[in-house]
């Protein structure tokens, strides 16, 4: 059987990638090259937290630039509630990618257990909202 693999090898092979994936989602860090790891697994978190930031702060300026001033004369009808309501909508849409990334990794954390599998209907129904 030269030339072929194993069965038990490519398993083993597999077992091992599947945890190193688990590590490196749940965000298990060890060394200093894990720790570049630990923030990359997070990407998607820090860009909807930025996101959130970024939003919630251009609506702040928006409203505190125009505070007792009279209506400007924006072109193509835009006021000041339709730019409010675009800077709302951005930072609700950045809110949610933080809570569906959050419920996502509390799945993998609740199953690291032998658990019930209705769980996960529960956990993909919520990430997923209404």
């Amino acid at each position: 059987m030269t030339g072929l693999a194993s069965p038990i090898a490519s398993s083993r092979k597999g077992a091992r990638s599947l945890s190193s994936w688990k590590r490196r989602s749940l965000g298990n860090c060890e060394g200093q090259g894990d720790q570049w790891r630990f923030v990359s697994s997070f990407r998607v978190e820090i860009f909807g937290a930025s996101l959130a930031v970024v939003a919630l702060g251009a609506i702040v300026v928006t409203l505190a630039i125009h505070q007792g001033r009279p209506l400007p004369q924006w072109p193509h009808m835009i006021s000041i509630n339709a730019l409010i309501a675009i800077f709302t909508g951005v930072f609700r849409f950045s809110l949610l990618i933080q809570v569906a990334e959050g419920i996502s990794r509390l799945k993998w954390l609740w199953f690291r257990q032998p658990q019930e599998l209705g769980d996960l209907e529960r956990f993909d129904s919520a990430s997923r909202g209404p």
